[in-house]
């Protein structure tokens, strides 16, 4: 059955006091409080980081065949003619959106990580799986007409993925290619229409039709959809023994207002959990559901926007048993988009 797609750099010492009235969060009892202008600034700059991210073709639906490679290799192929726009036929010119993700580094810039409902769950936010996947590849497709008209849902579409994209297989802790499943997205706002939540992440949930093994052949994933929008290559993380919840803390300039925190695993590049819950009372970011590994090696990642450019620190952590990760203002660097996508990409 095939899935539906429903989709570091100076040091400083200086106070992050460039944080607007709007943006800043008045303390509230109700921890999860996001308020309407949360992150504007950052997340101008993750918006743009998707921009950056989007690879643009065309073709003219006449053709019988169509194949095209991205820059890291993925072929996207499929047949023109079974195109519609409102249950007819398309014609003409027919453009291409397309975004791919492989590694923490545009995980974090572009804000899609690897949040997960388990399958068979409600789907209520305690259902929610932090540090539950790791990625084959996200990817953001849609197709349009020559006026800009998004066509039809239902054409199949078949994504071919190199398996090395990422994995390592000098490093046996990184996952293999085997029980890799097509994920689909939900939007917290959107009653899981694909489209992502009000700050540009998404959460991942197996089809609605049931779980659906992304076949490898040749050193390939061969993932075939059936509509636009995002869609993930991924499985559960199968991490043994005791959990714990765990906050990381932040200078007091940083909140959920103008910051983003999230946890990457050491030596595995392509999964990444957002913290999605601030404590005002100790000004950290928390996770609050108890699912992080006691003993995992880790990275916490706080990200922030000034003066148009990003803010960022990592801070590698092993968990302990409710466990605190403190980031203080002398981990604050200051980067470009570039520069930070190396340097997440490059953490051993």
């Amino acid at each position: 059955m095939k899935p539906i797609l429903l989709f570091k750099a100076a040091i400083v010492a200086l106070l992050f006091a460039a944080c607007s009235s709007e943006e800043n969060v008045a303390n509230s009892p109700d921890s999860r409080k996001i308020p309407t202008k949360a992150n504007s600034q950052l997340g101008e700059l993750q918006r743009k980081a998707n921009l950056n991210l989007t690879q643009k073709f065309s073709f003219n639906a006449k053709e019988k065949a169509v194949k095209f490679e991205t820059k890291k290799g993925v072929v996207i192929s499929l047949n023109p003619q079974e195109l519609r726009l409102n249950g007819q036929p398309v014609t003409g010119t027919v453009n291409v959106e397309f975004i791919e993700i492989f590694s923490v580094g545009n995980m974090v810039t572009a804000n899609k990580t690897t949040m997960a409902y388990a399958p068979g769950s409600s789907r209520e936010p305690a259902e929610r799986r932090l540090n539950a996947l790791v990625s084959g590849g996200e990817f953001f497709i849609n197709m349009t007409n020559e006026q800009g008209v998004k066509l039809d849902d239902g054409t199949p579409i078949t994504l071919t993925v190199p398996v090395k994209l990422t994995e390592n297989p000098d490093n046996p802790r990184d996952p293999g290619s085997e029980g890799m499943l097509g994920w689909v997205s939900t939007g917290e706002d959107t009653n899981g229409d694909g489209a992502p939540d009000l700050e540009g992440d998404v959460t991942w949930e197996p089809p609605r039709e049931g779980e659906v093994v992304v076949p490898v052949v040749d050193e390939k994933y061969i993932f075939e959809i059936l509509s636009f929008g995002w869609c993930n290559i991924d499985k559960l993380r199968q991490v043994p023994g005791p959990t714990t919840t765990l906050s990381i803390k932040v200078p007091a300039a940083y909140n959920i207002g103008n910051s983003k925190c999230y946890l990457a695993y050491q030596a595995i590049s392509n999964s990444l959990a957002p913290m999605d819950e601030f404590d005002y009372s100790t000004n950290s970011f928390k996770e609050h559901y108890g699912q992080v590994p006691i003993g995992l090696n880790c990275y916490a990642i706080l990200v922030s926007e000034q003066n148009g450019q990003w803010a960022y620190a990592v801070k590698p952590a092993v968990v302990a048993a409710n466990g605190v990760i403190t980031i203080n203002q002398s981990d604050i660097s200051f980067t470009t988009e570039a520069s930070l996508i190396a340097a997440l990409d490059a953490l051993p």
